[in-house]
């Protein structure tokens, strides 16, 4: 089956809980995650890349769906 390559915006509260969920999904692989505070990407699991910004997350080839956690 082939991966489904997810990026995440935002890592706090929800988007640790849908990095969690996405990890333990087949066929769905978190590619990255991007926040505007480094600091909330320290605890990012291993494997899964840390970006800058969001448009370094977009540029990315290997994501195919962005799922937005940010605060609203």
């Amino acid at each position: 089956m082939k991966e489904i390559g997810i990026g995440i915006i935002g890592h706090g509260f929800m988007g640790h809980e849908h990095e969690k969920m996405l990890t333990n999904m087949d066929g769905i692989r978190v590619v990255g995650i991007s926040d505007i505070h480094p600091e909330q990407l320290s605890d990012v699991r291993d494997g899964v890349k840390r970006y800058d910004s969001n448009k370094e997350l977009f540029s990315d080839p290997e994501v195919q769906v962005v799922l937005i956690a940010a605060n609203n």
